[in-house]
């Protein structure tokens, strides 16, 4: 389980990377100043507020890159899924898992 604080802070309990249990809260640090977060299966994403889109997977830090104008992401089990400030939806996805196809969509309001 992950929260994002009033500060832009995130913070993580339970089952966390790298592999451990915590009850207590604890600070994830390396996304920078949080906007917006989610969770896949075992793997945390954040947009930063430099408009970059961080994932934790394994312990390790890996930004998705061709990314431009983020405004905010969400997740399903196995796929990510990022609002462009154009209204552009960009999401990547099981294919073979994480990250194996990348589809452009467009969202009309």
């Amino acid at each position: 389980n992950c929260a994002l604080t009033e500060q832009n802070k995130t913070f993580c309990w339970g089952y966390i990377y790298p592999p451990a249990f915590e009850l207590a809260p604890v600070e994830v640090l390396g996304f920078g100043e949080v906007s917006d977060l989610t969770m896949l299966t075992g793997t945390l994403c954040a947009l930063n507020s430099a408009g970059k889109v961080i994932c934790l997977e394994n312990g390790v830090f890996k930004e998705i890159s061709g990314i431009t104008g983020a405004k905010s992401i969400a997740s399903g089990m196995y796929h990510l899924c990022v609002m462009t400030s154009n209204s552009e939806v960009q999401c990547w996805g099981k294919n073979s898992y994480f990250f194996g196809a990348h589809l452009y969509l467009r969202y009309h309001s």
